[in-house]
């Protein structure tokens, strides 16, 4: 379990006062927080600034699916919470239960102190990715999905899916575009969980599709 809270009267430092060292674990999963002095922590209390952003360090001995789940979660109007993936290049908005899938691999970039991290009221720009807004439906599906995009300009467009591995299953070149949509079959799909990543440029969005 990992702690946040938001209090003006702590800082982005670890404060003896409101944070909680993360102590040493030989625990096969370990998830922390990275205070601005460097201290890994399991109880972070900090102010709440748009645009800041909280990196995150996760570690396991196990190649595995994982799921992070946002309990308890109230913030005060107007605030956003995003959880940032770098690994994937996605934001996900954390709602009072969201769950984020993910995986661990044996690449080394799927875990560690450069996959994740909290924005605070990130821009728009970030969140959809440059400019670029990606929606699948339906998700879950069984045996179509169909993608819908529009990006800032015309622009060579592509989609790829891959596994939870990151193993290309197929990928398709939609040309020069601006926005539209595309179908993609599903009926040689095996049931489980794929990344569909869209690129558009130099931007890129990532979303998770569950085969049924």
């Amino acid at each position: 379990m990992l702690i946040f809270k938001f209090n003006d009267a702590a800082t982005d430092n670890e404060d003896a006062r409101y944070d909680g060292a993360k102590p040493p674990s030989p625990s096969p999963l370990n998830f922390y927080s990275w205070s601005a002095d460097k201290v890994k922590l399991a109880a972070d209390v900090r102010p709440f600034a748009a645009g800041k952003v909280i990196p995150l360090g996760i570690t396991s001995s196990y190649a595995q699916e994982f799921i992070m789940k946002a309990d308890n979660l109230s913030l005060s109007s107007g605030e956003q919470l995003y959880l940032h993936d770098k690994y994937l290049q996605s934001y996900t908005l954390l709602q009072q239960g969201t769950e984020y899938k993910f995986s661990i691999t044996k690449d080394p970039a799927s875990q560690g102190d450069a996959r994740f991290e909290l924005s605070l009221n990130p821009s728009d720009a970030l969140t959809q990715g440059g400019g670029l807004n990606v929606q699948m439906a339906p998700n879950p599906a069984s045996d179509n999905v169909t993608i819908s995009y529009s990006a800032s300009a015309k622009l060579p467009t592509s989609v790829r899916v891959m596994d939870m591995e990151g193993v290309t299953i197929l990928t398709q070149d939609l040309g020069i575009q601006q926005s539209g949509s595309t179908e993609i079959s599903l009926e040689k799909f095996a049931s489980g969980v794929y990344l569909v990543e869209f690129t558009s440029g130099s931007d890129k969005v990532v979303h998770r599709l569950v085969k049924e």
